[in-house]
């Protein structure tokens, strides 16, 4: 899986999670964001050095092993404002593309303006 997609999978879990009166242990695992255990040890460091997590230990040993506890994982402020600068990225390049998600009316492919300027001989006079 892509290391983006994956980070926001995690980061978006524990946003999720905070709702809850206990913490899905169970979910919060490798296999539920479709990453071995190596790539989910790595993605875990790395959002603990970002400071985009906090409650969960990774130790990687010499053999490449990794250890993961899990105390009290939660997303932190900087986490929460990587999701919302993703969300709106995400919609900004959508835009761009001329994909407007789920309001066809701002598709601009169906805009009758963008359709006179990209074929100006449909004018008719």
């Amino acid at each position: 899986m892509d290391y983006f997609k994956a980070v926001y999978r995690i980061l978006n879990f524990l946003k999720k999670s905070e709702r809850n009166d206990e913490f899905d242990d169970e979910s919060f695992t490798p296999a539920h964001f479709g990453l071995t255990e190596r790539q989910w040890a790595m993605t875990l460091i790395r959002l603990i050095d970002d400071g985009h997590i906090k409650g969960v230990n990774v130790r990687i040993g010499a053999s490449g092993y990794a250890d993961v506890s899990i105390i009290n994982p939660m997303i932190t402020t900087a986490g929460l404002e990587y999701l919302a600068e993703n969300a709106l990225m995400r919609k900004a390049a959508r835009l761009a593309k001329g994909d407007s998600g789920s309001n066809p009316s701002l598709n601009a492919s169906r805009c009758p303006t963008t359709a006179l300027i990209n074929n100006p001989t449909s004018i008719l006079i």
